[in-house]
């Protein structure tokens, strides 16, 4: 079963309509915590991809990704816009000097 991540694709950064905060706090039964609530949550995923644009917050441009290799990833940030990275893509640097 792939896993899917929601992210920010604009400047801002992550954000969810009212709209949709109230959907996925009716789903999972307590309040919706951007910062500590996980991007893979499958209610999470299921609302931006069931609303569309309109699970954007103010200053959001939301997507789903859907990870390639496993099950592992980190969200790389940059003044709001995101990407999804999995271990495979990262250029590892060992204490040798080598690179892999």
């Amino acid at each position: 079963m792939s896993v899917k991540v929601v992210i920010n694709q604009c400047f801002g950064g992550f954000g969810l309509s009212e709209k949709a905060e109230a959907i996925v706090e009716e789903r999972i039964g307590r309040e919706f915590d951007p910062y500590e609530h996980p991007r893979h949550c499958p209610v999470l995923v299921s609302v931006v991809e069931e609303l569309g644009e309109a699970a954007n917050g103010r200053c959001a441009n939301l997507t789903v990704e859907e990870l390639r290799w496993g099950r592992r990833y980190i969200i790389k940030e940059y003044d709001g816009v995101e990407k999804v990275c999995e271990p495979e893509q990262i250029k590892w640097i060992n204490v040798s000097g080598e690179t892999g």
